[in-house]
């Protein structure tokens, strides 16, 4: 229970900030996400789909963090805090590109049977492929978005040993 207590908290905290970021970067003009040439672009009409995405696989990834790498100190929890957000960066690019499969799909393109799961698999390759590339273009969002992800898994050791 007390896994799941780490995992929703981690996960409000950064829907939370995330949401807020998106709002602040809007508000003084600046584009949020970036795209490929000639992509629709969904996450910038769904936002919080999106932000969701990325704060439900922090949570569940900082509880497993919190679990087996809470202990470490120094340049091993660097370490490892790097490597658990580079595995988020991976899980989420392949979920949003299911995501923004789903999104084309509200556009009228829904293919039945077989189709559907060969599109959906696809987007999941898509989002692998070219996800960390739309990440990398989505600046400051991605570089105020890891500097969150750091400070939140970098300050779990708060939390008493379940």
């Amino acid at each position: 229970m007390a896994y799941l207590k780490i995992s929703l908290q981690i996960f409000t905290k950064s829907f939370a900030l995330g949401a807020l970021l998106y709002h602040l970067l809007r508000f003084i003009g600046k584009r949020v996400f970036g795209g490929g040439y000639r992509m629709f672009i969904y996450h910038s009409s769904h936002p919080y789909q999106y932000i969701y995405l990325v704060a439900l696989i922090l949570g569940v990834a900082a509880t497993v963090w919190f679990r087996f790498f809470t202990k470490l100190e120094g340049i091993k929890k660097f370490i490892s805090v790097i490597a658990t957000l580079v595995m988020i960066i991976l899980l989420v690019s392949i979920s949003g590109g299911i995501l923004w499969t789903i999104h084309y799909m509200y556009e009228g393109y829904f293919p039945e049977g077989l189709l559907f799961w060969k599109s959906i698999l696809l987007g999941a390759i898509d989002g692998f492929v070219l996800g960390g590339l739309i990440i990398l273009v989505s600046v400051p969002f991605n570089i105020f978005s890891f500097v969150i992800g750091f400070k939140l898994l970098s300050s779990l050791e708060q939390y008493d040993e379940v």
